[in-house]
């Protein structure tokens, strides 16, 4: 019996060509010196704009320091606003703003 030779066919595997999409360009990160602390972003229900604010003792005492602050500005820059008229978180946000607006203009010679 003589064999036979079975000859194997050579199949090419066909290569699926498929298009990248481009790459997102890198955002750049700037490099962060050694002492530098970061810090994570707050609770969105840590700031309530209606809560009473004397339930927040830090924010008391920056408004009365921001209310010292505004005293050296001109007249004519205050507010006019008494440390008692400012009751809620909302209002200590609002007031720090403006005193903080003020203050720069002021330093930037813009009075």
């Amino acid at each position: 019996m003589a064999k036979k030779t079975v000859a194997k066919k050579k199949v090419a595997a066909k290569k699926v060509v498929t298009k990248k999409k481009p790459a997102a360009p890198r955002k750049r990160v700037a490099a962060l010196p050694e002492n530098a602390v970061r810090v994570p972003k707050p609770a969105k229900s840590s700031y309530n704009a209606k809560r009473d604010l004397k339930r927040n003792a830090l924010l008391v005492n920056q408004v009365e320091t921001f209310h010292k602050l505004e005293e050296d500005l001109p007249a004519r820059q205050r507010s006019g606003l008494a440390l008692e008229d400012i009751k809620t978180e909302g209002q200590a946000a609002d007031f720090i703003k403006q005193v903080t607006l003020r203050l720069h203009k002021q330093k930037k010679g813009k009075v």
